[in-house]
């Protein structure tokens, strides 16, 4: 995720602008820069070390250089500080709805923490990117917390 506020912005006060890009009336700051320059998926696809170009002869080598994935149970909050889950907890992402605003209107969910025991009502939801023509480019981002921080 990426944070777009002034470092000392402690109280964020969000509007949505015309453009519909996020500012914040408590720091000053707008969106507008961090998305200009944010680190988006790259959608070619990554030749394995172990692979040349324009081969399809890979080498059966248990010692390749592929990278592993890594995954994480934490969240960012605040200011860069995270939380774990713990084993009887989950987290659920709360899509607010933007009534008439239009279907550009800016897409802002909160994470909510739950106890196991807590059982929450909600829908589960399937999402992927994608238009009406197959264009799958992440091309819209997504904005989380009271700080509207920015994830592709």
């Amino acid at each position: 995720m990426s944070r777009w506020h002034a470092n000392w912005c402690t109280s964020p006060i969000i509007q949505i602008g015309d453009d519909q890009i996020p500012r914040c009336d408590g720091c000053h700051t707008s969106a507008h820069d961090r998305l200009k320059t944010a680190d988006r998926p790259n959608p070619v696809l990554q030749i394995p070390k172990d692979e040349g170009y324009g081969t399809d002869e890979g080498k059966d080598n248990q010692e390749s250089e592929l990278a592993s994935p890594q995954f994480s149970d934490s969240v960012v909050i605040d200011h860069g500080a995270t939380t774990t889950l713990s084993s009887d907890e989950l987290r659920l992402a709360v899509l607010h709805a933007v009534g008439d605003k239009g279907k550009s209107y800016p897409i802002h969910v909160d994470l909510e923490l739950y106890k196991d025991t807590q059982f929450p009502d909600y829908d589960a939801v399937s999402y992927t990117w994608g238009d009406e023509n197959g264009k799958s480019e992440r091309c819209h981002p997504i904005y989380v917390g009271d700080y509207w921080d920015i994830i592709f």
